[in-house]
């Protein structure tokens, strides 16, 4: 190739290489910055997964609280029911109990009541009158 030639296709190459140097510079500023803005993506995200990260530990440590809390209950639930179980024996005792102190106390009002009468009918059968037996009041104190 004739000298010319070589210095004409230099003369373009290097025309060339001065048009593609803004390029270039603009290419590796455009680099850089959606590196920094790769990196602030990066951590934007470990951020974000930080606090999934967080809301999942309090969510578990909330379930097992609430699974304590609820054996917690049952334990209670069990308790309460023995108490109930207890108090509805003695409740049942009690209750017999009012009710056979209730039918001695009918029983010895009843015999009072037959004694006063009997003391009535001999004072009655003593003096010679006759009475009614159903208009005998008695105080019972």
């Amino acid at each position: 190739m004739p000298l010319m030639c070589l210095i004409c296709r230099s003369r373009r190459l290097q025309e060339r290489v001065a048009e593609l140097e803004p390029l270039e510079e603009r290419l590796a500023s455009v680099g850089h910055e959606h590196g920094l803005k790769l990196l602030e993506k990066q951590e934007e995200q470990k951020q974000a997964e930080d606090v999934h990260l967080e809301v999942i530990r309090s969510l578990r440590a909330e379930i097992a609280r609430l699974h304590k809390s609820e054996k917690d209950n049952d334990v209670t639930v069990a308790r309460l029911k023995e108490e109930v179980t207890e108090l509805n024996k003695r409740f049942r005792t009690e209750e017999a109990a009012r009710r056979m102190l209730l039918a001695q106390s009918q029983e010895l009002m009843q015999y009072k009541i037959e004694a006063e009468r009997n003391r009535v009918r001999a004072q009655f059968t003593l003096t010679g009158t006759t009475y009614n037996t159903h208009s005998v009041s008695l105080s019972l104190s």
